[in-house]
This record gives structure tokens, C-alpha cells and sequence, in this order.
């Protein structure tokens, strides 16, 4: 084993996102001067959101060890680089630090953290198999970060509501096209995902509309003068890109697709993120 197997056990990317994602609710609610007024409070927030998704995703890699010997057999865990052991003590590691983060920030920030970490493992342990519930659980995880970000701050607002839905529709497409991509697996060891339910190509179609659904609400910020014109550029690109990525997922709906489909919809969700940040200048 190697740094590089416990930073893929992680998902080292995800968990940097959802870390800089609790920056950016923060400083989407209060403006730029959060980093002089609130700096404790955003490191505490960048902490919770990176490890409690770091321990999240260590979770889940222990509990799909089985599906992904089919699915991604090069993984850390189903390719014995790292054992099921060291993987568990990771995971209560980087729980205990992301929940001991929120509650250095306030009594409230903990209470949003550990029920966010809770469904979480609720999900990997026992409702992942359920398909679309499970892929909703994931999208509310993916969103929280924002609200959570807000809250750190005391400061809930409309363009915080907004931008959330705007991440949990893009996620939730995302999620499904994950699906599609992991159908040979999930249909094995009896996961009810829209893909296998219901077919690749249904699955397909209900993600790219959820995806599109996010991608038609990008303006309303922009429009509603809650946004600068610098988000509406930066919206424009991210925007451009999922739907490039529900044009591969239409033409074809084969593991390939699926997959450099979704890791296309990754870079919008992040380049999304940076539009959000820049909404307030």
C-alpha cells in the first residue's frame, strides 16, 4: 500500500470539493469578508465537510468491496492493497475528526454535521441497495455542504437555496449515470438503481432531465440581481459542459459512456462551484 491507495480510498478529489464547497456556501451567504470575520469558523468547516466525505467515501468503498472485484477491481480494497481492517480505522479516524470540527464551530454546525454523517453511513450500511432513494440520500450529502457553509455563519439565504437545488438536481443525474455505468455489478448483488430497474436507456433520460432541469435554473440567480455577470460567465462554461455530457450519455449508454460522462459532469460540478463563489463580486 501507498499514499497514493489511501488517497484513492478517499477520493481525495471529492473530499477537497466538499471541504472548499462549505468555503463557498460561507462566502456565497456573507461575501469575502467572511475570510476576516468568520476565518476560524471556514477552517473548522473546510475540516468537517473534507473529512466527514473523506470517512464517507472509505465507507463505502468497504462495504462495495464485493461489487467492485466486478465494477473497479483496481481499487484499493478489492485489490487487497489496503485491507477491509485499515480501511475501518480510517473510517472512524476521519469521522471523529470531521465531527469534533463542527462542534469547535457551534452546537447547530455539529447537529447539521452528524446528522449529514449519519445518513451517510445509513446509506452505505443499509439503503444503498434501494436505487433512487439511496441516489437522493447522496445528492442531499453532495448539497449540505453549502447550507452547511451558510450556517456556519448564521446567514440562510435565497441564493443559497437556489444554488443548493441547482447542485442536488446535477448530482442526482450525476448519481443515476453512475448507475448505468455500474449495471453489470449492481445487478449481481440485487442494487435496485433506476438503470437496472428500469434499463440503461430510461435511466439515461431521467438524468439528463435532471441535469438540464439544473442547467435551465443557472440564470435565475443572474436574472433575480442576486448574481454578478461574472457567475453568469462562469455558469455559461459549466453549463456547456453538462450538456455535453448528456449528449454522450444519450448517443450511447455503455459503460464508457457512462463513465466519461459522469467524470465530465465531476469537472461542471466543480467549475459550478467556482460560480457560485464568484457570484457575490
Amino acid at each position: 500500500m501507498s499514499l497514493k491507495d489511501y488517497l484513492s480510498l478517499i477520493r481525495i478529489q471529492n473530499s477537497m470539493m466538499m471541504g472548499i464547497a462549505v468555503i463557498v456556501g460561507s462566502v456565497i451567504a456573507g461575501g469575502t469578508s467572511v475570510f476576516h470575520a468568520n476565518l476560524y469558523a471556514l477552517i473548522l468547516g473546510f475540516s468537517t465537510g473534507f473529512f466527514l466525505t473523506a470517512a464517507s467515501m472509505a465507507l463505502n468503498d468497504i462495504y462495495d468491496i464485493e461489487i467492485d472485484k466486478i465494477n473497479a477491481p483496481q481499487r484499493p480494497l478489492p485489490s487487497g492493497r489496503i485491507s477491509i481492517r485499515d480501511a475501518w480505522a480510517i473510517f472512524i479516524v476521519l469521522s471523529a475528526i470531521g465531527l469534533f470540527s463542527s462542534l469547535f464551530i457551534s452546537k447547530l454546525s455539529f447537529a447539521i454535521a452528524f446528522a449529514s454523517w449519519a445518513l451517510s453511513t445509513l446509506y452505505n450500511a443499509r439503503l444503498k441497495r434501494t436505487g433512487l432513494p439511496g441516489n437522493m440520500i447522496v445528492s442531499y450529502n453532495v448539497m449540505i455542504p453549502i447550507l452547511f457553509g451558510a450556517a456556519i455563519i448564521n446567514q440562510l439565504s435565497y441564493r443559497i437555496a437556489i444554488f443548493s437545488v441547482m447542485i442536488f438536481l446535477a448530482c442526482l443525474g450525476r448519481e443515476i449515470v453512475k448507475g448505468i455505468a455500474d449495471v453489470e455489478g449492481d445487478k449481481q448483488k440485487g442494487i435496485k438503481t433506476l438503470a437496472v430497474m428500469k434499463g440503461e436507456r430510461k435511466a439515461a433520460i431521467v438524468a439528463s432531465l435532471l441535469v438540464l432541469t439544473a442547467v435551465g435554473l443557472s440564470p435565475v440567480p443572474y436574472l433575480s440581481g442576486i448574481a454578478s455577470a461574472y457567475y453568469l460567465i462562469t455558469v455559461a462554461i459549466t453549463d456547456l459542459l453538462f450538456i455535453y455530457s448528456v449528449v454522450i450519455i444519450m448517443r450511447a449508454q455503455d459503460k464508457g459512456s457512462a463513465l466519461k460522462s459522469k467524470k465530465i459532469m465531476l469537472l461542471a460540478m466543480a467549475l459550478g462551484l467556482l460560480a457560485f463563489l464568484v457570484s457575490n463580486i
